[in-house]
């Protein structure tokens, strides 16, 4: 039985579809109609991470493009280039970005051995104009597509659920109190609160 279920079933469908053509039946048989699954958020977020690995995976370690051969690491370096191109303008150099960290391989330290790292290295010693573009790109992108992603979600929250209950005004002020949500940890809300009722003693007076 478990075998006709992986094998059985197929060769039975098969000898029928010939039997059929023999006796010039035109061989028929009702196909399910697939069900699309519609396709979440998190599963598009995923696939844009994919992509982005492909894009940047030979740079997210040291390690990584020390042991690559250079056949494979320049592979990497031009295709990055045709990436980050756009009409006749590219934002990078593929030959001249592996030329560079075949040199930069010998120069870095086993300390040295994050995006962040190479970047401020690289920074610091004012070289490898074409390393220091694409580890750029690397550091800005993902935190471009999360935050702004996220940011949207928020917005579309307060929208929802908050909206019905306030005026714009408030709305308004509100998100702006949560986008500089750090330059107010920093505020003394005692010394706001003062200055705010000699205001309006004065005004009363």
């Amino acid at each position: 039985l478990k075998n006709y279920r992986e094998n059985g079933f197929a060769s039975t469908l098969e000898s029928t579809k010939e039997m059929t053509i023999e006796i010039d039946i035109k061989p028929k048989f009702n196909e399910k109609r697939k069900i699309h699954r519609k396709k979440t958020f998190i599963e598009s977020r995923f696939e844009q991470f994919l992509k982005y690995e492909n894009m940047f995976d030979f740079l997210f370690d040291s390690n990584k493009f020390k042991t690559l051969g250079e056949d494979e690491l320049k592979k990497y370096c031009i295709n990055l280039e045709k990436i980050l191109s756009f009409e006749d303008h590219s934002d990078i150099d593929g030959l001249d970005l592996f030329s560079k960290l075949n040199l930069l391989k010998e120069i870095l330290t086993h300390e040295i051995n994050t995006p962040l790292k190479i970047l401020n290295y690289i920074k610091r010693s004012c070289s490898f104009p074409n390393i220091y573009i694409a580890y750029r790109i690397l550091l800005t992108l993902l935190v471009t597509i999360v935050t702004t992603e996220r940011s949207f979600a928020k917005l579309k929250l307060i929208k929802s659920y908050l909206r019905s209950t306030m005026l714009q005004d408030r709305l308004n002020e509100l998100a702006i109190l949560s986008i500089e949500s750090e330059m107010l940890e920093l505020l003394n809300y005692k010394t706001l609160i003062n200055n705010v009722v000699a205001q309006n003693t004065r005004k009363i007076t």
